[in-house]
């Protein structure tokens, strides 16, 4: 028996609520029970009918490191691409990745536990944004109309994609910093090179995801430093893993953190602020998923710890979104 069996119930509910309240369709999931007691969401329109997932058995699990697998849904094992023609699950990134410092038991019953708590804002989370709002972000950056997956879960939704444009637009950022790669690398490398240029460097734990960003790129004509970083370092301030980071650059006008994932702990990406010394005055930093309790967990310290920066919470999306700008005027 596959231990990946995809149940359309969800989606099929939500299809009829959303089209009977008369809205704009958003992005929407159907669930998957993992056998290691997690909910697995299949991304796709109400309407898009099969989705396939791009990568097969021996998966690691994320605390255990064991291997699990998915089954192929639709019998499309083509390779993963992250557009709407070609749609990717949840945990469609590849999973060649290493996470060299296993999780503690104390650390996989916190996540567990957690999971119990942050449940609504997960579920929150699935969708994306509406199409309308999707297809106005494509225009606004000049993208074709399939260049972007259905957003939502893992991936970033469209209000931190607006926010982000609009941080770029106002900043003109010479350099681009983001902890996990994704929909969030093509429209920040599209935006810096509507606004006068500046690099990104992109840095995720997934190795052919990460081989495979700077393929995606290139078809729109784009460019990015991508670097495979595995989880491999802890922080006695903080619980969990964090990326193995090199090639730095030593300034940074523009970090967006979206990464790791909550299951490594939901207080992870509080690590992020080894990186805000490397922050120009002026220069601002995103924490995305901010709505969630880690994440607001994570943003008390920050604003405890870090006086030199102007923090503040921003909602209008589906997951939250944190801001915050180191004072000083620009260089």
């Amino acid at each position: 028996m596959p231990c990946g069996i995809l149940h359309d119930g969800l989606t099929s509910r939500r299809s009829r609520l959303t089209h009977s309240a008369a809205i704009a369709p958003r992005e929407t999931v159907s669930w998957a029970w993992h056998r290691n007691l997690r909910f697995i969401p299949r991304i796709g329109r109400p309407d898009s009918g099969p989705v396939a997932y791009s990568s097969g058995c021996n998966r690691p699990d994320l605390l255990t490191g064991r291997p699990f697998c998915l089954s192929h849904h639709a019998h499309n094992k083509d390779a993963c691409r992250v557009t709407t023609k070609a749609l990717t699950g949840l945990l469609a990134k590849p999973a060649d990745f290493a996470v060299t410092l296993p999780a503690t038991t104390a650390e996989r019953a916190f996540v567990y536990a957690y999971a119990l708590i942050q449940w609504p804002w997960l579920l929150a989370s699935l969708s994306g944004g509406s199409q309308a709002d999707k297809q106005a972000l494509l225009e606004r950056v000049g993208l074709p109309a399939d260049a972007l997956p259905n957003l939502g879960s893992w991936k970033a939704d469209t209000y931190l994609l607006h926010r982000v444009v609009d941080m770029i637009e106002a900043l003109r950022p010479a350099t681009v910093v983001e902890l996990g790669s994704g929909a969030t690398s093509l429209v920040i490398a599209q935006a810096l090179a509507a606004n006068g240029g500046g690099t990104l460097y992109s840095f995720d734990q997934h190795r052919p995801f990460v081989d495979q960003m700077g393929q995606w790129l290139g078809e729109h004509g784009l460019s990015a430093h991508f670097q495979h970083a595995p989880l491999a370092q802890r922080d006695p301030r903080w619980p969990g893993v964090w990326y193995q980071l090199a090639d730095l650059p030593p300034a940074i006008d523009l970090l967006l953190i979206d990464g790791p994932p909550w299951v490594i702990h939901p207080y992870v990406r509080g690590m992020a602020d080894r990186l805000f010394d490397r922050v120009v005055p002026g220069g601002v930093v995103l924490l995305d998923d901010a709505a969630r309790p880690g994440e607001r967990h994570v943003a008390r310290r920050w604003m405890r710890e870090w006086p030199g920066f102007t923090f503040s919470y921003e909602g209008g999306g589906t997951k939250g979104l944190l801001v915050g700008r180191r004072d000083g005027a620009s260089v």
